[in-house]
């Protein structure tokens, strides 16, 4: 559109804003029951478009007498990059500012809960070594006996 006005085809101008408004018509129709921002901003946009629309024309009617081409026959917009990107490091905190969970759960307590879940670890260790350790005892002490294991089994 504004490589049609720099080139001064004027013609082109346009068609370009007769799309436009088109397009605006559209989303318009379209935007029924959706939010009065949306409908007050297609408003807006539609009255800027309609006054650079209403402008071209006359410029084109009255000084220039260009031809308004179809728009099938004019080359689509291609969109323009508006901004250069610049690498983001999520981990960084001066681009994400403080863990906003950090006083959620306070390191006091996961510390005081890892600790609660190791000594619990070590307590059921030292259980069943101690268990084992006394069915072992346990096991010599039968056999010692030298008791039939079928008779100790049925007791009946």
């Amino acid at each position: 559109l504004f490589r049609s006005k720099d080139q001064q085809k004027y013609g082109e101008t346009v068609a370009y804003y007769q799309s436009a408004l088109d397009k605006l018509n559209e989303a318009i129709k379209q935007a029924k029951g959706q939010p009065a921002t949306v409908q007050d901003a297609l408003k807006f946009t539609m009255d800027v478009i309609g006054g650079k629309f209403n402008s071209s024309k006359k410029d084109n009617d009255f000084i220039y007498h260009e031809t308004v081409p179809a728009l099938d026959a004019l080359q689509p917009v291609k969109g323009a990059p508006l901004v250069k990107p610049l690498p983001v490091n999520p981990t960084d905190p001066a681009v994400t500012g403080p863990d906003i969970f950090s006083k959620l759960v306070p390191m006091a307590a996961h510390e005081a809960s890892s600790l609660y879940s190791e000594e619990k670890a070590k307590l059921l260790r030292d259980l069943m070594s101690k268990m084992d350790a006394k069915n072992e005892i346990l096991d010599q002490f039968t056999d010692s006996l030298q008791l039939d294991p079928e008779t100790i089994d049925n007791l009946d």
